[in-house]
């Protein structure tokens, strides 16, 4: 058995209860240059509830791609995405906008603005998950989805930003799902997701950031065979 084959049964603390959401035999597919480029290749992750998941890989291994499909932004080529109990693919347009409005959020970095987090990131950002918009309550998301940039000069202000988020949601059993590159925001988390080429690579639970850092390493030296452009 491989080091990441071992990784997917690995243990730490008691997980948490129920799944929050998830993604079953995820297939994504562009069209580029005449030739089909598949970003996610028959992924199955779920994501537990009231826990912190990070997903990590090198560059172009699908990260980003999971999140936008798991947040019903996108759609599968193939595959299912669930919220909870609710299949995203069952529902029509406006029922999807319906169920991301009420259910879920989705924090992303936007290119030209800082990525350092300000003063008014500090005081909104546990507001949101708190479920407070302006001073009034409602709208609480049940799983909130970050990406982080994909330049590398941003990525500084964005782990700031990450360990924010964490720091807010550890107090109130929030389920958020992070795409990270940081090995010490992994190390937060519940669950750490590793993707390679669009694949699942391995799952660790309650990892420490020595291992992260180990399997990172294990997945940057594998030879590249089936590269993805724009794959995030």
């Amino acid at each position: 058995m491989s080091d990441m084959a071992a990784l997917r049964v690995e243990d730490g603390r008691p997980r948490s209860t129920g799944t929050a959401a998830s993604v079953r035999a995820g297939v994504k597919s562009y069209r580029r240059g005449g030739k089909e480029v598949r970003a996610l290749n028959h992924v199955t992750v779920p994501f537990p509830a009231g826990a912190v998941t990070a997903v990590m890989g090198p560059s172009g291994s699908g990260k980003s791609t999971l999140l936008r499909c798991a947040a019903g932004l996108e759609q599968l080529t193939t595959g299912d995405v669930y919220i909870g109990d609710t299949e995203l693919g069952e529902l029509d347009d406006r029922e999807r906008a319906l169920l991301r409005r009420d259910r879920v959020g989705f924090i992303f970095h936007v290119p030209g603005l800082s990525p350092a987090v300000s003063a008014a990131d500090g005081m909104l950002l546990p507001q949101y998950l708190a479920g407070t918009r302006g001073g009034r309550p409602g709208g609480r998301p049940g799983i909130v989805f970050v990406d982080e940039p994909a330049d590398r000069p941003a990525r500084a202000g964005s782990s700031e930003a990450q360990e924010l988020l964490l720091d807010t949601a550890a107090g109130g059993c929030r389920t958020i799902v992070v795409v990270t590159h940081a090995p010490g925001v992994a190390a937060r988390a519940e669950q750490a997701v590793f993707l390679d080429e669009g694949r699942v690579a391995g799952v660790c639970r309650q990892p420490s950031e020595n291992l992260i850092r180990e399997r990172l390493a294990d997945l940057a030296r594998r030879p590249r065979t089936h590269p993805a452009p724009g794959a995030q």
